[in-house]
C-alpha cells in the first residue's frame, strides 16, 4: 500500500492526523457504466485540466491518462496570446494574459503549432 498517512503534532503535544493520501498510481482505472457505446461521442466520462502545461508536456502525460481511463484532456487557448517585456504587478506575463489573443495563430506561450497537433493526435 503506498498510501501516505500524515499527522502533525503541535507544540502543545496535541496531535492532528490528515486524511490518507493516495497517489494517481494506486487509483482504479476509470470504466465506462452502461457499456462503452456511451461514452462515443465524448460527452461522458473524466476530462483533465491542464492549467499552464505545454503542449509537449500534455502529450508525454496523455498515454497514462487514457491508460487510466480519462476520456480527454482541456487545454490553454493554444492562438498567439498577450506576451509582455515589463512586469504587470511583478509578475510578466501572468497566467490571464493567455486568455487574452493577438490573433488567430496556432503558437503561444504554450507551445508550437505543430506541438499542440501532435498533443491533439497523441
Amino acid at each position: 500500500d503506498d498510501t501516505l498517512l500524515v499527522s502533525v503534532k503541535g507544540a502543545d503535544g496535541s496531535v492532528l492526523e490528515m486524511e490518507p493520501v493516495d497517489f494517481a498510481w494506486n487509483a482504479p482505472s476509470v470504466t465506462p457504466q452502461g457499456g462503452d457505446e456511451l461514452y462515443r461521442s465524448g460527452q461522458k466520462g473524466s476530462i483533465v485540466e491542464f492549467f499552464g502545461w505545454s503542449h509537449s508536456d500534455i502529450l508525454s502525460e496523455c498515454a497514462f491518462l487514457a491508460d487510466a481511463g480519462y476520456m480527454g484532456a482541456k487545454f490553454f487557448p493554444p492562438q498567439e496570446q498577450v506576451m509582455s517585456n515589463e512586469p504587470f504587478n511583478n509578475d510578466l506575463n501572468p497566467w490571464f494574459f493567455m486568455y487574452q489573443p493577438m490573433s488567430y495563430k496556432l503558437g503561444g506561450r504554450m507551445g508550437t503549432r505543430d506541438e499542440l497537433r501532435a498533443a491533439v493526435h497523441g
